[in-house]
């Protein structure tokens, strides 16, 4: 995904931070997960935001359930609940997640999306988390969610914590507060 043109080195748009291209350079040139954060303000970051899983044109239970925790958790910050849908022909579910509590529904409808594909799906909400900014958000702990939730903070620079129980705000920072099971369940 690297080419040198002339003596300068362009990054390809098939490049995903896979790190082969670090381990092979003989200059040890190349670094990965840096990001600069000149005229990034987190005062700018606002909504929490919900992968809302379908499967063959039908919203999952989880996905059901987190537009829930989502609207809770907006409401303590005095933010919108927002889903994001990927698909083919699923803008009809719009208004079902409308119904279970999201404020807005950002729908990503194209032909190469009807099925899950981990490259496709990643690159998809990577770009709309990078042009708008949510502060949250939750994707459930299907197959694909714990295929494709690590593969997107990877590419945005965010952290994840995975199989959370709990989740809430500190109201006084604006934080999320996760509760997880660790060392036997504790």
């Amino acid at each position: 995904a690297i080419e040198v043109i002339g003596s300068l080195a362009v990054v390809l748009d098939t490049f995903f931070s896979c790190g082969i291209c670090v381990e092979a350079c003989p200059e040890s040139a190349l670094v990965l997960g840096e990001l600069s954060t000149t005229g990034i303000r987190l005062e700018d970051y606002r909504n929490v935001w919900v992968f809302a899983e379908q499967r063959g044109g039908t919203l999952t239970r989880v996905a059901r359930q987190l537009i829930g925790k989502a609207r809770e958790l907006a409401d303590t910050l005095g933010a919108k609940a927002v889903a994001v849908l990927m698909g083919h022909n699923v803008g009809a579910l719009a208004e079902e997640l409308i119904w279970y509590g999201a404020d807005e529904v950002l729908v990503a409808d194209h032909e190469m999306l009807e099925n899950y594909r981990t490259d496709a799906y990643t690159k998809v909400i990577a770009n709309l988390i990078q042009t708008k900014r949510p502060e949250i958000v939750l994707f459930g702990a299907t197959h694909i969610g714990r295929d494709l939730a690590p593969r997107v903070a990877q590419r945005v620079y965010s952290g994840l914590t995975a199989d959370c129980t709990g989740l809430d705000i500190d109201e006084s920072e604006r934080l999320l507060l996760q509760t997880r099971p660790a060392f036997g369940g504790n």
